[in-house]
């Protein structure tokens, strides 16, 4: 796949406009459950399936301490039974706002981020009940050179292929804010016997001046390949203007070591073409094949559309890396079909299959206007070379009881089934503070 997509190289771009976007419902789609005040509200962040095939997430906001849950859906016969595992709080000092991906260890122990530190919880009481361990609070450090705000979750060595992590292994992740710059850092934090300790890898808008051409402001996570190199994007920053912010419309990088020290490439630039048509703003995760290629997704840039200012709906592209000479391809670029029907406004990166085929979610579009701010609800999508098809468009039922405005990335299991969240809709209507956990079968 990765020749045939160098060898058609823009001539490919163009084909794309005209064979993508069959906007079939191919998906054979399922609501597992639907978020209320118990159960927590608003997932921001995808689901993690254990080997028993339960699902776990976060939910950013409610629950019965206020600041959001931990949750589970446990696999029974005939479906789910979803249950709130633990409950952050408002002013507790547990932390709140859980907002990214969780990764799980070896003994079943959970990892996660909320508003501003990493937290561990684990079950107590004859497994009943769950407890938590904070393992860094940040901006702990004058002027928040620690870091502040983490986003997009936890990665560790492994984590690529799927190994429960060994819970003493240094854990990588990004804060969106903070460093000497207010640029955002990359940090890793160490196991030390009794705690953690942290310590910053990079700190973005380092180079550049105002321009931050080494990137700014993270919102994705992290992914760390076999030689122990790090990649991940900046959602600003980079130097190329698309008229909406003046940093630049960000980057993709990646972070080497040699010894103890830690440098950045910039593999691309965003918006490096005219009106940004090779995208602007990257969102979420990158995913790596086997050969070392990179895939994701911004949230603005590709063709024009009216909906988001004049500057695109987004793209799904791929990255060949080979340092500062890398090169990026368009596979997708959204809001093609009238009234977006194709979906935009992608907030994830994608989930890229053993068959080489990408999947992910769109914010807004989908053609079903009945969301709370009449834009679409949203759309799941699969991306098989250049052909993009729609699975699911969100508000498919009255009062969007099937979800709207999906903001995680995919999750998938050993038979090629789709889970994922949605961070408004479900049981108690479009617009309302709830949101739910689905399942596709592609």
């Amino acid at each position: 796949m990765r020749g045939l997509r160098q060898v058609l190289g823009v001539i490919s771009l163009i084909a794309a406009v005209t064979l993508a976007g069959g906007a079939a419902q191919a998906g054979k789609f399922k609501v597992l459950a639907s978020f209320g005040f118990k159960l927590g509200t608003n997932p921001m962040g995808p689901v993690l399936m254990d080997s028993a095939g339960n699902l776990f997430g976060t939910a950013s906001t409610a629950g019965p301490r206020g600041g959001g849950t931990v949750y589970e859906l446990k696999r029974k016969a005939g479906g789910y039974k979803a249950i709130s595992l633990f409950h952050f709080c408002l002013s507790c000092g547990t932390g709140q706002a859980p907002n990214g991906p969780l990764i799980v260890d070896t003994q079943g122990h959970l990892y996660g981020t909320a508003n501003n530190l990493v937290f561990e919880i684990y079950p107590v009481i004859g497994q009943k009940q769950w407890a938590e361990k904070i393992l860094y609070r940040f901006c702990s450090q004058q002027n928040c050179s620690d870091g502040n705000g983490p986003l997009g979750g936890l990665t560790y060595a492994g984590a690529s292929s799927g190994t429960p992590y060994d819970g003493v292994s240094p854990l990588y992740g990004v804060t969106q804010l903070g460093g000497p710059n207010n640029g955002g850092t990359v940090f890793q934090l160490t196991s030390n016997g009794g705690g953690w300790s942290e310590n910053v890898l990079y700190n973005f808008c380092s180079q550049g001046g105002k321009d931050c051409l080494d990137g700014e402001w993270p919102y994705g996570g992290l992914i760390l390949d076999v030689a122990g190199n790090l990649y991940g994007t900046t959602s600003a920053g980079g130097g190329n203007n698309d008229g909406t912010d003046k940093s630049g419309s960000g980057t993709a990088f990646e972070l080497s070591t040699t010894g103890k020290s830690w440098s950045e490439t910039v593999l691309y630039r965003f918006c490096s073409a005219d009106q940004c048509t090779d995208g602007a703003g990257p969102v979420g995760n990158l995913a790596m094949d086997a050969g070392g290629n990179l895939y994701g997704a911004t949230f603005a840039g590709g063709i024009n559309c009216s909906r988001n200012g004049g500057f695109g709906c987004g793209v799904v592209y791929e990255i060949v890396p080979n340092a500062i000479s890398s090169s990026e391809i368009v596979l997708y670029a959204f809001c093609q079909k009238s009234r977006c029907r194709d979906g935009y406004g992608p907030q994830a990166g994608v989930l890229l299959d053993t068959q080489g085929n990408l999947f992910g979610t769109t914010w807004f579009g989908g053609g079903n206007d009945i969301d709370v701010n009449g834009l679409g609800g949203g759309v799941a999508f699969e991306l098989a070379g250049f052909s993009y098809e729609v699975l699911h468009s969100f508000c498919a039922t009255a009062k969007c009881v099937d979800g709207e405005y999906p903001l995680a990335g995919l999750t998938t299991d050993s038979s090629g089934r789709l889970f994922g969240t949605t961070s408004l809709g479900g049981e108690f209507g479009s617009g309302t503070s709830g949101g739910v956990v689905f399942e596709i079968k592609p």
